[in-house]
């Protein structure tokens, strides 16, 4: 054990996990997001495309054998499209409606004080994770959904959405515990 503790299963060769080794994570999410009132003067609109670019070799993944990984970056490596949105404001900004390919865990199931931690704990729960196919329409994976948002005050919001909750289209979750 590199910490000098007792075995545990994830040690290597007489446990489960892979034992140790190199891990590395990165990301490149090119984002372009258009505010349609500057280009074309359509009063409200927003249009955001971004695409992710997903390498390295995940330490959760790879060498401690656990469902809810430790950083919120790991992900399978891959260069595919993330979202493609388009939303469009009423009432004077009070209400709006964003409609396309999203990342729900951006807006919804999130902490105020989760950015302050470099982990996955404090973002997506786990419990959606798991019980949704693929992790449900969260990060790395996003999908269909329509979002209305409506904010009668500055201190109440009021959100509703609908998505596919499987985005990649498996039969089964990540785990294989649905069918």
């Amino acid at each position: 054990n590199t910490t000098g503790g007792n075995p545990s299963g994830n040690d290597g060769p007489n446990g489960s996990g892979s034992g140790t080794g190199p891990a590395y994570d990165g990301m490149t999410m090119p984002t372009l997001t258009v505010d349609l009132e500057k280009l074309i003067g359509l009063k409200g609109g927003l249009f955001n495309i971004s695409a992710l670019q997903l390498r390295g070799r995940s330490i959760s993944q790879d060498h401690l054998s656990v469902y809810n990984p430790v950083s919120g970056f790991e992900a399978d490596r891959s260069t595919r499209l993330f979202e493609l949105w388009y939303q469009q404001s009423f009432l004077g900004g009070k209400l709006d409606i964003k409609i396309g390919q999203q990342d729900l865990d951006t807006e919804f199931l999130i902490s105020d004080y989760g950015s302050l931690y470099l982990n996955s704990n404090f973002g997506w729960p786990m419990a959606p994770s798991v019980n949704l196919y693929a992790g449900g329409p969260s990060w790395p994976l996003a999908s269909p959904a329509v979002r209305i948002r409506y904010r009668p005050t500055d201190q109440f919001t009021v959100m509703f959405a609908a998505a596919d909750d499987n985005p990649p289209g498996n039969t089964s979750n990540s785990f294989g515990i649905q069918g």
